[in-house]
């Protein structure tokens, strides 16, 4: 069984996430600064305070993933193959079916990669899949998993896909929304699985800077 989150890192990482998703958006803007740059100090913003909130279960998590290196080697590629599989299927099944759909996610982040190609790389690459692993599968789902599995891993994967489609709702129809939330999803449950199978937060870390670094080079 993986590491406990204790009451404690529950409720300062959750307190964090809802202040990230709400107010810090809104604070920024007032500083007429570019959407890329915003875009960056949230990600810098999301590491540092998931980080020192879940430092202990963070630290734990390193110590197995460090003892069971073979384990969460063995997930780590077997998550990945699996998520490449699922999505290379999937995206050609929505080239094929709507063939003029577009990830909006993508532009956003070469916008960001032309404004400061530096932190945005290191951001996309570092910073945003260590604070959304902690918060998606060190939060919710080992947070729900005691509770209910069932909600544990649909809450998880649902909110993760989510996240990256509900900045562009004014800009997506209903379909095209959908579409792109559907596109998130192997990614969500492949985390997921890479996750409770390694039995540490380690190993969907390494597996989503993989995938985000492999992104990087395919859009540049």
């Amino acid at each position: 069984m993986f590491t406990r989150i204790s009451n404690k890192e529950l409720f300062w990482g959750g307190l964090y996430a809802l202040i990230s998703a709400f107010v810090l958006p809104t604070l920024l803007d007032h500083f007429s600064l570019p959407a890329s740059h915003i875009n960056s100090i949230l990600f810098v913003s999301n590491f540092l305070f998931m980080s020192l909130a879940l430092w202990g279960f963070l630290r734990k998590n390193l110590i197995i993933a460090a003892k069971n290196w073979a384990l969460t080697l063995l997930w780590l590629v077997l998550g990945l193959s699996l998520y490449f599989l699922s999505t290379v299927v999937l995206q050609y099944l929505v080239n094929t079916l709507f063939p003029s759909f577009s990830n909006l996610n993508d532009g956003q982040v070469n916008t960001q990669l032309d404004a400061a190609p530096i932190l945005a790389t290191v951001s996309v690459a570092f910073f945003a899949p260590v604070a959304e692993e902690l918060l998606y599968r060190g939060l919710l789902f080992r947070g729900l998993y005691s509770q209910s599995r069932v909600a544990a891993w649909c809450v998880s994967a649902g909110l993760f896909s989510a996240s990256h489609v509900l900045g562009y709702l004014g800009l997506y129809g209903l379909t095209h929304a959908l579409i792109a939330l559907c596109l998130y999803l192997p990614a969500g449950i492949c985390l997921n699985l890479a996750y409770r199978k390694s039995g540490n937060i380690i190993t969907p870390i390494l597996m989503h800077m993989t995938i985000n670094i492999i992104g990087l080079f395919t859009l540049t």
